[in-house]
């Protein structure tokens, strides 16, 4: 996975592979752990070693989801997002990347604190069918995974592919908003009604 997040204004937030980063160093102080005496003083110093590695990991991915949201909130009033299946993407071929991108932290944590802390909305959208759609006209658009580029032929709308999720993502919302106005009138006018 070359981008972490695909906004509906085009831009994409790249995904920093943490993990990828520090993994040959891991494996090197594996290696080096498996041949201690499990127990010793020096089988444990490395215990240290690594999982001080990891928490290095870790806390870096939490700094950059930190900073991130902060700038998705401070730049946008309404944040709307698929409501992934996380758990079901970690089991599929690309887990090792969906783990290292750590989306539900970012996703159900960090976003709709930092969201809630300066007074914004953060909504989850339904993931089915946001890739395969045309956000143009609306028409079903099936490709593969391995297809990177939206291209619908009907209506000539020509984008990435995950770009044109966020942007169907976003109108999926709109719609439902003006949903919920138009029921809120109707509730408005009704109790107006009886009063």
């Amino acid at each position: 996975m070359e981008n972490l997040l695909a906004l509906s204004d085009g831009r994409f937030i790249d995904n920093p592979k943490w993990l990828r980063r520090i993994e040959a160093k891991i494996a090197k102080k594996q290696r080096i752990l498996s041949k201690k005496v499990k127990g010793s003083k020096r089988w444990k110093h490395m215990c240290k070693q690594i999982a001080k590695l990891y928490l290095k990991f870790a806390r870096q991915r939490r700094d950059f989801y930190f900073k991130l949201a902060a700038e998705l909130v401070g730049d946008h009033d309404l944040i709307c997002t698929e409501n992934l299946n996380i758990k079901g993407l970690a089991q599929g071929n690309l887990s090792k990347s969906v783990l290292d991108a750590g989306w539900s932290v970012f996703l159900r944590h960090i976003l709709p604190y930092k969201a809630w802390r300066v007074g914004r909305e953060v909504v989850y959208v339904p993931a089915n069918g946001t890739s395969q759609t045309c956000a143009n006209c609306g028409a079903l658009a099936p490709k593969d995974l391995s297809v990177r580029r939206h291209d619908y032929p009907h209506c000539g709308f020509s984008v990435h592919r995950d770009i044109n999720s966020a942007l169907l993502i976003l109108q999926l919302d709109l719609e439902r908003a003006r949903r919920d106005r138009v029921n809120a009138r109707s509730c408005l006018q009704e109790a107006v009604g009886f009063s």
